[in-house]
């Protein structure tokens, strides 16, 4: 099967107006078990854990420590796997950050897109493209929102810092900003992380 991209190892945000934050690094999980039935924090797009939506906990691609969460795509649309990260409410005020650690491989792309709301599946405030060529797109239905690149093969940090009360938008790969948008959906309830194939069809498999 073709490896689409691998995905990383911590995972930080916090919606500073009601001090509220979390982080993951996986290292607590045992190597073969989903990420949902691991940890409460996490879920899946239908909702459940454990069945073909959810992702494992594996050891054999991490920044630091040992253990990340494997995604392999089986279809030329991707998924599957299609976890998410609710972040406790649909929050439309207040400073909202969120830092992840990533590695696409090369030849390949990757996925994730920021929910509206905290019902996922009503509107999606932001979606990340990274595609094999190491270019970044963030859009929404209205359109592209700002462009930016990171380095194929290797691990990066990708961070948003976000104004909710200004509608400003940062974008930051290993802490480096790569620019400022103001989104025309301005407010967050999740995370959504997919195994995403944008490589010429087939099979492929991803890691975070």
């Amino acid at each position: 099967m073709k490896k689409l991209y691998v995905l990383a190892a911590a995972i930080l945000c916090g919606i500073a107006s009601n001090a509220q934050s979390f982080s993951d690094d996986f290292e607590s999980y045992t190597v073969g078990n989903f990420l949902g039935s691991s940890s409460s924090n996490w879920t899946t797009w239908s909702g459940g854990s454990g069945g073909a939506d959810d992702v494992k906990i594996v050891n054999d691609n991490s920044n630091s420590g040992s253990k990340s969460i494997y995604f392999l795509a089986t279809a030329a649309a991707g998924g599957p796997d299609d976890v998410v990260l609710p972040f406790g409410g649909t929050y439309t005020t207040g400073k909202f950050q969120y830092n992840m650690m990533m590695n696409v491989a090369s030849g390949n792309g990757a996925y994730f897109n920021l929910q509206a709301e905290e019902t996922i599946g009503v509107t999606w405030a932001m979606e990340c493209y990274m595609n094999q060529l190491g270019n970044i797109v963030l859009s929404n239905t209205n359109g592209t929102l700002l462009t930016g690149s990171y380095d194929v093969g290797q691990w990066f940090e990708i961070g948003f810092d976000v104004n909710l009360n200004t509608n400003s938008w940062e974008l930051f790969i290993d802490s480096v900003s790569q620019g400022t948008f103001s989104n025309s959906i301005n407010s967050v309830g999740a995370i959504n992380i997919y195994a995403y194939n944008n490589v010429n069809g087939g099979n492929g498999s991803s890691s975070f």
